[in-house]
């Protein structure tokens, strides 16, 4: 099976991996998919500089990240058509689950985390919290 390729926002250098929470999403959901030996899952991830795309990624005609390509005829821009496509091409292991309690609860977590990490808060409130889930994520 051919690598997938994962097309991320860089960083302010223009070349590192950036801070932009939906490519950072699809990054993740990339890499424990891939860790199973049972997915088949193997891709690479290539940053581009939206102001300055190189030829490769204007000729599969994106302008914007996060994209994946895979194979010669897939190329998808839109978060929620590639984390669909992820998981349905590499369903193992899966990251559903039946509780609605669950989805409800976590439905944003993961923006709603991304943004306490790019906004720099020195509210002494804030971190009480982080530190509480973290003691809860470690204790339990």
């Amino acid at each position: 099976m051919e690598p997938v390729l994962l097309w991320v926002k860089a960083g302010s250098d223009g070349v590192r991996l950036g801070g932009d929470p939906l490519c950072h999403q699809i990054f993740m959901i990339l890499i424990e998919k891939s860790l199973h030996p049972e997915s088949g899952l193997v891709f690479s991830v290539k940053t581009v500089n939206e102001a300055k795309p190189p030829a490769e990624f204007r000729e599969a005609g994106l302008r914007h990240a996060p994209a994946l390509q895979h194979g010669d005829d897939l190329i998808l821009s839109h978060q929620d058509e590639i984390i669909d496509y992820i998981d349905r091409k590499f369903p193992i292991p899966s990251f559903k689950y039946e509780c609605s309690a669950a989805s409800d609860a976590t439905a944003n977590l993961f923006r709603s985390f991304a943004f306490f990490i790019k906004e720099v808060n020195t509210d002494p409130k804030v971190r009480e919290i982080l530190v509480s889930i973290s003691e809860i994520l470690l204790f339990s």
